[in-house]
């Protein structure tokens, strides 16, 4: 049972996002503006997690000083919201079955950047370069 946990837990994640998708795209369609959505997305997972982090976190997670929390703030804000904006202005431009398909690409983006930028070797003459 274990190997195929990740099997299907993998599957799930990946017809939840399917879902995500035809659902986004369909809204789209309907007329929603892709930066008023992406605004509802990052609210309802504040009002989601916030709690939970409160209540399962409040006793062993550190203090957050001010120039860490505006790190925070900066990269969430260009890392995190900026591709989910561009997603989303993509997604309304083009089909459900794209984004899949190119959502499913960025690992390997990233993977090729990181051997570009040499911060991950690539030695397939060797186990351990072998992606």
């Amino acid at each position: 049972m274990g190997s195929r946990a990740a099997f299907v837990v993998a599957f799930l994640l990946r017809s939840i996002y399917g879902g995500m998708h035809i659902v986004t795209k369909d809204a789209f369609n309907e007329g929603m503006s892709p930066y008023v959505f992406v605004f509802y997305r990052h609210a309802t997972a504040i009002l989601l997690l916030i709690p939970i982090a409160f209540v399962l976190e409040r006793k062993t997670a550190p203090q957050l000083s001010y120039k860490v929390s505006l790190k925070l703030f900066v990269h969430v804000l260009y890392g995190l919201s900026g591709s989910i904006n561009v997603f989303s202005l993509g997604l309304s431009y083009a089909s459900a079955t794209s984004s899949s398909a190119i959502s499913n690409i960025l690992p390997v983006v990233a993977f090729f950047l990181a051997v570009s930028f040499r911060m991950e070797s690539l030695n397939v003459k060797r186990p351990h370069g072998i992606v």
